[in-house]
Formats: structure tokens, C-alpha cells, sequence
């Protein structure tokens, strides 16, 4: 574990509310998802606890929760604009490429066929041993033996796979790259290093048939079309999601311009940090640590912690009385149907078989406050317009911008110039 992936977890989260218990979307099982992760090793090393660090029967008292207070927001929040802003959406399309990519990526190596009669070429398995070195020394996560990287599959840095291109099974080869400039590691960002890398094996891909795509799926497909098919629609809820929580973050970010927390509830920072803090004490009890072990293990020092953790604490919570006073100038509410429909579509993410079993373990109060946190980011979304990458605009809430802005297009431009 490193003291950027401790860190992670704190910025990581949007906390929307608490389901028992819980905080609902601060999952703190995805510590750290980077767009250009060099290799597996670095995300497998950064979540590693130390050995010396675990010990059987590892307790502390447990933190304590504080009651939530209770509040009206629009006491301490001045709100400005809500309504009318430019959103940047991203397309969803999912090309026929990427749905190749995601079926090759599905078919396990032990169906490739190894072959020693030619070099690497785009599309091969190649096992590879390969070090790292910046400034002549091995720099941390860049060094691996034995591991299989599908050349084409954009998994290292750019430069690296299409280095391998080319080369023979035995040969060893130095690579001289450099890190993106907006690379997660600070240290490694816009660096150049040599990767010496040396080829083990070389694997080739299988002919896709119907009778293989039985095999890889259990027989639950049994045409290459139909399983496309399915991959496809993977791929589209993939960016559909990727899409929506990328509009959420802009509209917190603008909500967070425009309007004001001029003082805070008594005692509701007091909630939040205790909340966060037990959350990541449960953390480190599933591995049998304190959090005091977990942290330290971490490079960072509890003061440190309790520091990033306060910052989160607070933009979560001022992000939430920004959202509730929408919700009581807009007086939204939640209707008892909406209540049992996302009960059921909940349970059912969470795998429960039960819907009456997950109902009555839920917090009705918070689970309601969460639905109407939704409910006030829904209506600031419906009231904006959004732009779609290469396309003009994408005007969806247009009308009802226009209409909050005063009734005419040049007051919705108007209004949603930032």
C-alpha cells in the first residue's frame, strides 16, 4: 500500500448519503482506477497491506457515529444559479473495433497457440520479464517477470507494445520511453526511462468460432454474432455510466461556484468525519489491522490522514447542503412508488434475492435523503443543456432552460455562460 492510493480513497468518493450505515457510492473496494495504469503490478502493489502490518485479532474501539442534526439547508446556503448551464457529454458510441477488442480480451491465453517460427506481431500474447529504470535506477511498479501483455491492448505506456513488435522469443531489448505528462505517479509524469524487456514466449491468437464462443461462455452463447451482441450492450451501459457520472462532477463543480454554504449545521462536520473515519476502520478490519496500522503502512501519518479526510469530509458535505436546499426551493419529494422502485432496482445491484430482507435493513430515513439528492442532480441535469463532443449542441432540458432563464434563447445563452 502507498501513501497515493491511502489518498485515493479519500478523494475517490462522491458520498451521496448512508445506507446502513454505509456510505452509498464512496466504495472503497475501487481505491484507484487511472486511465494509464503502467501494468498490473502498480495497482496490485498499491493495495497491498505489509505482512508486519497484519496481525490476527488486530481491534480498537469502534468510532462513534454522532446523530445526524437536523436542518433546514436554505438556512445556510445562498443559492445561485442551478438552472442553465453547458454540460460536456460524452459520446456513448461503441464502435465495431472496441466490441473485437472486448471479445478478444474475453478469450483466456490458454486458448492461444504458442509458436517460435516468426517475431512478435500485433494481436500476440508475449510473456516478458522487463525493468524499469529512470536515471539508471529501477524506479517502483516498473519491474515484472512472466507477465502476459497482449500487444494492441494499450495496457503499458505508448511506445512500449509496439517496441515489442518485431522482436524474437529470447531476444532482450531496451525501450527508451516517457511517461504522459499528466501520468498519475508525480514522480514518474513526463519522465523518461529505458524499459529492458525480454521476450519469454510469444502466443498466438485463436480463430473465433461459434464452437469457441460456447466454450469461453459456459454455453450461455452460442454464435459469435449473438455474443458481440451481448458485448456490445456492455459496452454501451459502460459509457452510458462513464457518461452520466461525468455530467454529475460538473454539475457538484458549478453547483459549488455558484452557490454559497455561508455557515455549517451544528454538529453535521462532526457526523461526516466520524462517518468517513468508521468507514475506513471497517476497511482495515477486513484486513485484521487498526486503522492506525492501516494508515502508517500507507507512508502517511495520522495527522496527515485526519487532514485529507477533513478536507473530503467537508466539500462532501457542503456539496449535500448545496443539493438539499435545491431540493426545498424546488420541493422535490419522494413518492412512496419511487421509494419501492429503487428499493427493488437497488437490492437487485446488490445481489440480494430478498427484496423484503434488503428493504427492512435499509435506512428509510437516509436511503429517502439519498433518492432526494438524486432527484435535486436529475433536475439541475434536465435544466441544463448539453454539448456533445463534434456536435453543436445537444439541447436536451433545453426548453425548460429557456423557460428558467426567461422565456427566450437569447436568455438561455445568456444564462448559461460561466
Amino acid at each position: 500500500m502507498n501513501k497515493k492510493w491511502m489518498i485515493s480513497l479519500l478523494t475517490g468518493s462522491i458520498c451521496m448519503a448512508a445506507l446502513s450505515g454505509t456510505v452509498l457510492a464512496a466504495d472503497v473496494s475501487d481505491a484507484s482506477a487511472e486511465e494509464e495504469v503502467f501494468s498490473e503490478s502498480i495497482t496490485e502493489d498499491s493495495t497491498e497491506v505489509p505482512e508486519e502490518a497484519v496481525s490476527e485479532g488486530s481491534t480498537e474501539e469502534e468510532i462513534t457515529v454522532p446523530d445526524r442534526p437536523e436542518y433546514k439547508a436554505l438556512d445556510y446556503v445562498t443559492l445561485g444559479q442551478y438552472t442553465g448551464f453547458t454540460l460536456q457529454g460524452q459520446s456513448t458510441e461503441v464502435t465495431d473495433d472496441k466490441v473485437m477488442a472486448s471479445l478478444n480480451s474475453s478469450i483466456g491465453t490458454d486458448y492461444y497457440t504458442e509458436v517460435t517460427d516468426r517475431p512478435v506481431q500485433e494481436g500476440d500474447v508475449v510473456n516478458i520479464d522487463y525493468t524499469g529504470k529512470k536515471d539508471g535506477k529501477a524506479f517502483d511498479g516498473g519491474t515484472a517477470s512472466g507477465y502476459d501483455l497482449t500487444i494492441g491492448s494499450n495496457t503499458f505506456i505508448d511506445g512500449f507494445e509496439d517496441g515489442l513488435i518485431g522482436a524474437k522469443v529470447g531476444e532482450t531489448l531496451d525501450l527508451n520511453l516517457t511517461f504522459p505528462e499528466d501520468y498519475y505517479s508525480e514522480d514518474l509524469a513526463g519522465q523518461e526511462v529505458v524499459f529492458t524487456v525480454t521476450v519469454n514466449s510469444i502466443k498466438e491468437f485463436p480463430e473465433i468460432t461459434d464452437d469457441l464462443i460456447k466454450e469461453i461462455t459456459n454455453g450461455d452463447y452460442t454464435t459469435v454474432d449473438d455474443y458481440k451482441a451481448y458485448l456490445k450492450d456492455q459496452l454501451v451501459q459502460q459509457k452510458e455510466d462513464a457518461r452520466e457520472s461525468a455530467i454529475r462532477s460538473q454539475i457538484l463543480t458549478k453547483l459549488m461556484d455558484t452557490c454559497t454554504v455561508d455557515s455549517d449545521p451544528d454538529g453535521l462536520f462532526d457526523y461526516y468525519t466520524a462517518l468517513y473515519k468508521r468507514q475506513y476502520q471497517t476497511y482495515a478490519s477486513y484486513y485484521g489491522i487498526n486503522l492506525k496500522d492501516m494508515v502508517e503502512s500507507s507512508g502517511m501519518t495520522m495527522d496527515d490522514f485526519n487532514t485529507e479526510l477533513e478536507k473530503e469530509a467537508r466539500v462532501e458535505m457542503d456539496q449535500e447542503l448545496i443539493l438539499e436546499a435545491i431540493e426545498e426551493k424546488e420541493k422535490l419529494e419522494i413518492s412512496d412508488e419511487e421509494y419501492d422502485q429503487s428499493v427493488e432496482e437497488q437490492a437487485e445491484k446488490l445481489g440480494y434475492t430478498d427484496v423484503d430482507q434488503f428493504k427492512e435493513s435499509v435506512d428509510q430515513e437516509e436511503f429517502t435523503r439519498y433518492l432526494l439528492m438524486e432527484k435535486a442532480l436529475k433536475f439541475v441535469e434536465d435544466n441544463s443543456v448539453i454539448t456533445q463532443e463534434g456536435d453543436e449542441a445537444v439541447t436536451e432540458g433545453a426548453e425548460a432552460v429557456t423557460e428558467a432563464a426567461g422565456g427566450t434563447e437569447e436568455a438561455a445563452e445568456s444564462s448559461t455562460e460561466q
